[in-house]
């Protein structure tokens, strides 16, 4: 049988549908009138029916791969699922528990935990890189000279530094591994030698030429003996190569749309993706370079960290839900509604069906999150505005965010350290260590033991897009203004060092009792283990592992471990462990603040979406610290009096945080410490998070202020609609809390108070009051005839609502005295 006619009995079988009878029908014609360039009409008709039956056999050979390994991973998840409910647990918080920890199930892998732990198994591979080429405050990759020899080097031109050689092998080995797990998982990546590195798209500038346009660019510096079809491993054909490079357009100016079926969701079978960025084979390191200035996103830098955190993702997805991960999520809906669907032998349970119906929902909104679909904007542009603003307001408002963070944060790694078994007072040192500007020692042993956190890889668009018609980037401005002003505060350093201190922490403790066994372990550090899987075999297994030992710090690297799979749950104790030592990172706590989604009122890149979306900015923290931390008190593996001592501990302490974060706010206002009654620990027990986001709420509804600084509806709306809320509730029913209830502002304060809550850098924490005195204030003055008044009304509300006074008062030039700590310390003021 021809392979024409093999073709269509295929489809007329059902074996193959429509579209891909259509494609090899197309592939036959196309391969045979290449052939017949050379050959005679029979020869051409022979060759091009041999190159379609090989494909149609290759195909066949991974679509069963992939099922095989899709059937398998469903039976997994069901089995766990059905011992986890005989246990006496339930089939909703096992199926949660398969996408972000969950403390009453023991022993699974989460989809988020399983991600962080491949992308730092990755990076382990590659310390050396990021201490090199680490941003600055601008935004800029550091060396770019040695960063553009790295790429050199990785395509295989001889370079004169031996640095780019050693990190050009470092990213080799890091891409085959990720490449090497991917097709384990259910992928299908060629290995290409001399691969060089992948192509970062910048769709926006894509999208700003047409097709032929960029077909013309990028296909003379594909090198074309190189890029071959990823199944039969052949050349493709200029007809071919057109087809395909118009797909690959397509993908990138639709950010991939345009290869989801009506009802499908995005991104839904990722064991095909992956391959098409590796067939794009650049000529040499010229092309790459060429190609990246004109249509990339930007450096090499970002070209190798988006390698590495997509390849982590969906690794992570296949290995937990399948090479179909679309697929398993509503297979998994299914389940949970079977399970508790009415039959002869079971009644109706209207509870048990919600709650199923509930999960359900959830789990296959979390998958939308991870995948990207959920927050997709409708409208690119409208997102990104709305994105820069809601980046300008970290800019101007979250100055002072460290002195929050220094006084609560270390609770939590303290607590978390003790819950495991480990040193409160080691973990403490260790981020002080991590500080030191001095010495940089402990800060290279993390990187290099993969202990690479979310903020170090941050990536950066090009600030300039030739061609566009506003060619200067306005939305990548707003975010470098906000990561500097992170970084400028303190507040990124002090979280990448808490994170890498709780990291390790771990591994200190784990190389400490490498020669225990697990029956000599400690219960805490023993009920770790198992919460995550890894039990006495698998401990038994990793303490065999040599020790890392350098400058005095004695390390259990998972990444050194002889078995992958053992090093990877590991990594996900730590990862999942630091989400609790300092909260900020959760999938489902993130899918929950996403709201909406695609054809709904909610949806991102919409005007109404993307107000309901600022109106979460600045809560995700007490959602998530309250989230973690409670779902520990009431389902942790500890006894129960073991957590009613977390929670207790957990509330005291974060109270006493609170209460030194009101000191240090005061003395950066120019006010002094508050006096210690009852008032102030309400206060302190709000500001250090024990009563989370509902004390913000109470706070601003009592008070008629949020810790924020704005009004109970500012505070409900988000900062970006409080520009326009608060300024108008003080025009129109006066400032809250005033003397007397009936104080108006007025529009030349308003103004003035604008732009000083939108001024970037504004509120620094060690400059924000000298800056106040002796730049705001006489702007104030200018603005408002009854500046002076007011100022004299806000000390009078001060001193009655607080019992505080200022020693450097507003519209003064200098302060009066240094602060008063005596009302602190119990004294009369």
């Amino acid at each position: 049988m021809s392979a024409r006619a093999c073709i269509v009995d295929l489809q007329a079988q059902g074996k193959i549908d429509n579209a891909r009878a259509k494609r090899f029908l197309k592939m036959l014609d196309e391969q045979e009138a290449a052939y017949a360039k050379q050959y005679g009409t029979t020869t051409a008709a022979a060759l091009a029916s041999r190159d379609v039956v090989e494909r149609l056999e290759k195909e066949a050979a991974e679509a069963r791969r992939t099922k095989f390994l899709q059937i398998g991973q469903q039976r997994a998840i069901l089995e766990g699922l059905t011992k986890h409910v005989a246990e006496g647990g339930r089939a909703d918080q096992y199926a949660i528990a398969l996408f972000d920890h969950h403390e009453r199930v023991r022993g699974v892998s989460s989809l988020d935990n399983r991600r962080a732990a491949v992308r730092m198994l990755a990076w382990s591979k590659m310390g050396a890189f990021l201490r090199r080429f680490e941003r600055d405050l601008l935004g800029r990759a550091r060396n770019p000279a040695d960063l553009e020899n790295l790429v050199r080097s990785a395509f295989g031109e001889t370079i004169d530094d031996a640095g780019a050689r050693e990190l050009a092998g470092a990213w080799g080995t890091t891409s085959e591994y990720l490449r090497r797990r991917f097709n384990a998982a259910g992928g299908h990546i060629g290995k290409l030698d001399r691969w060089g590195l992948p192509q970062a798209h910048d769709s926006l500038a894509v999208r700003g030429v047409p097709l032929d346009a960029w077909r013309a660019f990028i296909a003379p510096l594909l090198d074309r003996e190189r890029t071959v079809d990823g199944i039969t491993g052949k050349p493709f054909s200029d007809a071919e190569l057109g087809d395909v490079l118009a797909e690959v357009y397509d993908t990138i100016v639709s950010d991939g749309l345009n290869k989801a079926k009506p009802g499908q969701m995005v991104g839904a079978k990722v064991a095909n993706r992956r391959a098409d960025s590796r067939f794009l084979h650049f000529r040499d390191a010229d092309a790459w370079l060429a190609y990246a200035e004109r249509f990339g996103t930007g450096d090499p830098w970002n070209a190798i960290v988006g390698h590495i955190d997509g390849m982590a993702r969906d690794i992570a997805s296949m290995e937990i839900l399948g090479p179909n991960p679309g697929l398993t999520v509503r297979w998994l809906g299914d389940v949970l509604r079977q399970q508790v669907a009415p039959s002869r032998e079971l009644a109706p349970n209207a509870r048990a069906m919600m709650r199923a119906a509930d999960a359900a929902r959830e789990t296959d909104r979390m998958w939308r999150m991870y995948s990207g679909e959920l927050t997709r904007p409708h409208n690119g542009t409208t997102a990104r505005v709305f994105s820069g603003i809601r980046n300008w307001n970290v800019t101007a408002n979250l100055g002072g965010a460290f002195l929050s963070a220094i006084t609560t944060d270390p609770t939590f790694l303290s607590i978390t350290a003790a819950y495991n078994g480990l040193s409160a007072t080691r973990g403490l040192m260790t981020y002080a260590k991590l500080l030191n500007p001095a010495d940089r020692t402990h800060r290279r042993i993390a990187l290099e033991a993969g202990l690479v956190v979310n903020d170090m890889t941050s990536r950066a668009e090009r600030m300039w897009r030739e061609g566009n018609a506003v060619p200067f980037n306005m939305h990548e401005l707003s975010r470098r203004l906000a990561d500097s002003t992170m970084r400028l505060s303190g507040l990124a350093s002090h979280t990448e060092a808490m994170k890498q201190a709780t990291g390790l922490n771990f591994m200190m403790g784990m190389a400490k009792r490498a020669g225990r066994s697990f029956d000599q372990l400690d219960e805490p550090f023993q009920r770790a283990l198992t919460r995550y899987g890894i039990g006495a075999a698998g401990w038994d297994k990793a303490r065999a592992t040599p020790l890392f030992e350098q400058a005095g710090v004695r390390l259990l690297r998972p990444d050194e471990m002889a078995d992958d799979r053992l090093a990877t749950l590991f990594l996900e104790m730590i990862d999942s462990e630091t989400r609790f030592a300092t909260p900020g990172e959760s999938l489902r706590a993130g899918t929950m603040l996403a709201m909406g989604g695609r054809g709904t009122f909610g949806e991102r890149g919409t005007v109404p979406g993307e107000l309901l979306h600022s109106m979460t900015q600045y809560k995700s923290y007490s959602i998530i610290a309250m989230m973690t931390q409670w779902q520990r008190i009431f389902f942790g593996d500890a006894p129960a009096r073991s957590r009613s001592y977390y929670a207790s501990g957990l509330v005291s302490l974060l109270t006493i945080g609170g209460l030194a974060s009101l000191v240090f706010k005061a003395i950066a206002d120019g006010k002094d410490p508050p006096p210690l009654d009852e008032k102030t620990m309400a206060r302190a027990f709000i500001q250090g998070g024990g009563a989370g986001i509902l004390g913000d709420f109470v706070n601003s509804g009592v008070q008629g202020q949020s810790r924020t600084g704005g009004g109970f509806a500012g505070y409900l709306a988000g900062p970006t609609i409080a520009n326009v809320i608060d300024p108008a509730q003080r025009l129109a029913f006066g400032v809250p809390g005033a003397i007397g209830g009936d104080e108006r502002s007025n529009l030349g304060r308003e103004a003035e108070r604008l732009f000083e809550n939108n001024l970037p850098g504004s509120t620094l924490w060690y400059a924000r009051l000298a800056a106040r005195r002796l730049w705001l204030d006489r702007m104030r003055e200018a603005a408002d005839p009854q500046a002076h008044a007011s100022w004299r009304r806000q000390q009078q509300r001060l001193r009655k609502d607080y019992g505080q006074a200022y020693f450097w008062r507003p519209g003064e030039t200098a302060p009066d005295r240094a602060p008063d700590f005596d009302p602190l310390l119990g004294g009369n003021p």
